[in-house]
């Protein structure tokens, strides 16, 4: 047995006994039922190296990053053309698979890795076996991978087609990793328990991956990647960052290592997949990315960098033509305000520019990133200190372009973004490169206590049940009863007839509340538009209340003119509804039947 696989094979075995630490049961049920999920990340992700050995045959560090994009690429013309189904998903993945046969035959794709990463990585695993909507804390229980990650993949398999959504404005966004879960969700046939974990085993793979790319530069700036809270929590979570930090650390590494001018066009097809996966990623690293770039002499030719952006414009291309042609406004939900509004009204793009754009202040850098805290987890860990003294400690020359780079990318968050924490995470690998420095240099005890950060992070989840989940989905999304549980409106949304019609009001969790016909914070419902005989008159049955999160919309101001949790509540009362059940944060009512007029008499 080759040496280097022993490190894999401890971490494989720390796993089991992280989910017991953490609460879980039936330990070896769950890890059967996870197969499947973990058998097709694994497959797409080998799929995807073959795509990366057809596009760079020639090339064994560009190719797995570019296969990855490439494969995004194709799920997004397939998904956009409704062409994604059982046998094209299977299809696509068998020709990616032939690829890598092709490019290496014996070889399974383990990436290499160091002792040290055992502890992180088997938190990062671990995690990803729990079922989406229990863990993290920060991210108030995957709210984003309910409402739209994950449940927008599942609303295109239903509709037949991957495209924009009235009533999900995230629809709208180029949905990168959204359209790898589309496929994902065809290849398992629609079933939500095997694509809800191989999304998240997807992205812990990509993660991995991206650290073993850093460890062939610098094993130091890999840890410090790997160390780092916020990587166990996207990582470990159906999120975009994965598929923006792998790209994301390909080209920030070829331009610190490389003085050529060349590779215009491979440069062009990671930059775009980091735009089609998040551009708010595009948008916080453009300025570093352009700093490096044109740091060195004889990179300062244009042709390259037309270039590049030509090749940028024609993978986002997909996502650019479909918003034109289905909302008129080809970036939406992004620049409405210039190209158009297509579906919504100025209140509703007035709303999202508040929310998303910059207005942020200095003080930002220290809530946000110095001295993060968050439902008393500490997701920066102590790397944005490391970065501080690795600049310190760099040669006069990459200390200015590496302030530089640094600089304009928290330029760009406090002032462009929305100022969270996690939008941060995507200039991860540029700061563990940095970082590296000082940590080399640090004594192996002080490492391996800091390696201890993520482990205390995982295990302060859930009042110490971080795994209590683990196997448990149907459980989550109230299809199995607990036994003397408190009502669930899962579980009771259910249990309602078939004929039953649910409206949701403030209800945008697609992923456990299939039935419900409900909308985001900023996009129009039926309720917005209809008056209460008019919902009467359409058919519907019973309106799923989410009263925490209107009350959370109105706090944020962002709610919608008319559905105030109070203005709700008066609506309801004059329809003449009946609350069925108040579950402490969300209520179900019924609405009455309509009333039938006897015709009159001739």
């Amino acid at each position: 047995m080759p040496r280097s696989i022993l490190p894999i094979l401890c971490t494989l075995a720390l796993v089991p006994f992280l989910l017991l630490l953490g609460g879980a049961t039936e330990i070896g049920s769950g890890l059967l039922h996870s197969l499947p999920s973990l058998g097709l990340a694994w497959l797409w992700w080998l799929s995807a190296r073959g795509y990366g050995h057809w596009l760079l045959p020639n090339s064994s560090e560009m190719g797995p990053v570019v296969g990855v994009v490439g494969l995004v690429f194709l799920d997004q013309c397939l998904g956009r053309l409704g062409l994604m189904d059982l046998t094209s998903a299977w299809g696509l993945l068998a020709l990616g698979l032939l690829g890598y046969r092709r490019s290496r035959p014996t070889h399974l794709g383990w990436p290499q890795m160091e002792w040290t990463w055992m502890l992180p990585l088997a938190v990062l695993g671990t995690a990803a076996l729990v079922p989406p909507g229990w863990l993290w804390d920060t991210e108030f229980g995957g709210y984003d991978v309910l409402s739209y990650h994950l449940a927008l993949p599942a609303d295109w398999w239903t509709l037949g087609r991957m495209g924009p959504l009235t009533t999900n404005a995230y629809s709208g966004l180029p949905g990168g990793a959204e359209s790898a879960f589309l496929h994902l969700h065809a290849l398992s046939g629609g079933t939500h328990d095997v694509t809800g974990l191989a999304a998240q085993m997807l992205c812990a793979i990509l993660t991995i991956n991206t650290a073993s790319l850093l460890r062939q530069k610098h094993a130091a700036a890999a840890l410090v990647f790997l160390m780092t809270p916020w990587i166990m929590v996207t990582g470990s979570m159906a999120y975009t960052e994965a598929f923006v930090l792998f790209p994301a650390c390909a080209l920030t590494l070829h331009l610190r290592e490389s003085k050529a001018s060349g590779q215009a066009c491979c440069l062009g097809l990671l930059a775009g997949g980091i735009a089609l996966a998040k551009p708010s990623a595009a948008l916080l690293l453009a300025l570093p990315l352009a700093l490096m770039y044109f740091a060195e002499p004889n990179r300062r030719q244009s042709k390259p960098v037309l270039l590049s952006v030509g090749i940028a414009t024609i993978v986002s291309m997909p996502w650019l033509l479909d918003n034109t042609l289905t909302v008129g406004s080809p970036f939406f939900p992004l620049l409405t305000g210039v190209f158009g509004l297509g579906h919504w009204t100025a209140i509703q793009s007035a709303n999202w520019e508040a929310a998303h754009t910059g207005g942020g202040s200095l003080a930002a850098l220290w809530t946000e990133w110095l001295g993060y805290r968050s439902s008393g987890h500490w997701q920066w860990s102590v790397t944005p200190w490391l970065v501080l003294v690795g600049l310190g400690m760099a040669p006069q020359r990459d200390r200015i372009k590496d302030s530089l780079a640094i600089g304009s990318g928290l330029a760009v968050f406090v002032l462009l973004t929305h100022a969270q924490s996690r939008f941060l995470v995507p200039m991860l690998p540029l700061f563990a490169l940095i970082a590296a420095r000082p940590l080399s240099r640090l004594p192996h005890g002080m490492v391996w206590v800091m390696l201890l950060v993520p482990l205390a992070t995982f295990l302060g989840q859930r009042q110490g049940l971080p795994t209590a989940a683990f196997g448990q989905a149907g459980v989550l999304d109230g299809r199995t009863p607990i036994p003397d549980a408190p009502p669930n409106p899962m579980a009771e949304v259910r249990s309602l007839p078939e004929s039953a019609k649910v409206l949701g009001v403030g209800v945008a969790d697609g992923w456990r509340f299939s039935r419900v016909n409900r909308h985001a914070v900023w996009d129009r419902g039926p309720f917005d538009d209809l008056d209460p005989n008019s919902l009467l008159n359409d058919g519907w049955t019973h309106v799923l209340v989410d009263d925490t999160m209107l009350q959370v919309w109105d706090r944020s101001g962002w709610n919608l003119p008319n559905r105030s949790w109070a203005e709700v509540q008066i609506r309801l009362t004059e329809a003449g509804a009946v609350m069925l059940q108040d579950y402490a944060g969300m209520s179900l009512w019924k609405l009455p039947v309509p009333t039938e007029v006897p015709p009159a008499n001739p």
